[in-house]
């Protein structure tokens, strides 16, 4: 059955930070979705303002990265086993098939390859939208929708569409239905998005790894905090660290305890795991977990546990809101010793800072 490629710039609901360099790249990502069809997904880096910016630094004969916003990414889709029906109907071949005019000329229906389209060019950037929240801490990205109005979707996206080798058109699938701050210069300090990351990235979304609770916790409640519902923010929080306790003991009692017994372990309340499982086993296994975690995570426990009230004392959420940014990146630090993986990053939230920045 015929292949059709398609084209198309999504625009993104919050900017992707990324540090660089005017000698980095930020190669494509490719994935196969669940149907068949291929994404290809590339950071459309605004190298204009990269040159701009390093430009003053180089006066000044320092080596400078750019942080700078990504709005949109480039998506190439390579949609598979395209029915002829659909095929003809793009080339305005189809005498039975319903016609509309469009701000870009005539079109013949193609409802449910749209809606195919969109949803592909979705989960492409999702993908590395999801990654980079979870692992690199952008927590502030949302994911794109096409909101149950895909011709409108690839319409913003400006989607267009050819054969193997032919001529790119654009795809009109139906009628449409009716602030970051400044950029800066920084050197390197290994907190936003860079070319070195990206091959990390780019593994995990092409192997379609899929990201751990705890991670997608530690970045709800970062995202809750900014929201200013600092409540759910430490019970989120919390929630990772209950989610990566529960892996450490699981993970180390698994080889010598019997399931039924285990199971038994981790039904105990989540105190008494902490004290009689988790604390121990990390003496033996992580004690930087016991020295420099430990008291974070009591704090995140007691906080939490205030916060649960219908009716929270005000002093706790006094400290909750002083003390949170202090916890998550204990939280972060100690759900990766946990659960024996890289800790994800906890960057400052964009809009939160303008200026020069010095190295660290």
């Amino acid at each position: 059955m015929p292949i059709v490629e398609f084209r198309a710039t999504v625009k993104l609901p919050e900017r992707i930070i990324i540090a660089v360099t005017d000698e980095d790249s930020f190669g494509p990502v490719s994935r196969r979705l669940d149907n068949g069809d291929t994404v290809t997904v590339t950071l459309e880096v605004p190298t204009d303002e990269v040159t701009r910016l390093l430009g003053y630094s180089r006066k000044d004969g320092k080596t400078s990265y750019a942080v700078v916003g990504v709005d949109a990414v480039a998506v190439d889709l390579v949609v598979t086993k395209v029915s002829n029906e659909d095929l003809g109907r793009l080339h305005r071949r189809d005498p039975n098939a319903d016609e509309f005019t469009s701000h870009d000329g005539r079109f013949q229906e193609t409802k449910e390859l749209g809606v195919r389209v969109a949803d592909g060019l979705c989960q492409g950037t999702n993908a590395i939208l999801g990654d980079i929240r979870a692992y690199l801490g952008q927590f502030w990205l949302r994911p794109v929708d096409h909101g149950g109005a895909p011709s409108n979707f690839v319409d913003r996206s400006r989607t267009m569409w050819r054969e193997p080798g032919g001529a790119w058109a654009r795809f009109c699938p139906g009628p449409q239905v009716l602030n970051m701050g400044p950029m800066i210069l920084l050197k390197r300090r290994r907190i936003y998005l860079e070319s070195a990351d990206w091959g990390e990235v780019s593994g995990r979304v092409v192997d379609g790894v899929s990201i751990p609770p705890g991670f997608k916790l530690l970045a709800d409640a970062r995202e809750r905090f900014h929201q200013g519902d600092v409540r759910m923010a430490i019970v989120e929080l919390n929630a990772a660290v209950e989610w990566a306790a529960t892996t450490f003991v699981e993970e180390n009692l698994k080889r010598i305890l019997p399931a039924e017994s285990l199971r038994t372990v981790l039904d105990n309340h989540f105190s008494r795991l902490l004290s009689d499982w988790v604390l121990p086993l990390a003496r033996q296994h992580i004690p930087a977990l016991v020295s420099e975690d430990w008291q974070g995570i009591k704090q995140i426990r007691k906080l939490r546990a205030g916060a649960a009230h219908s009716s929270p004392d005000p002093s706790t959420i006094e400290a909750i809101q002083r003390k949170f940014l202090d916890l998550a990146r204990i939280a972060a630090r100690a759900v990766a010793r946990l659960a024996n993986r890289d800790a994800p990053r906890t960057p400052p939230f964009w809009g939160d800072h303008s200026g020069a920045f010095s190295s660290v």
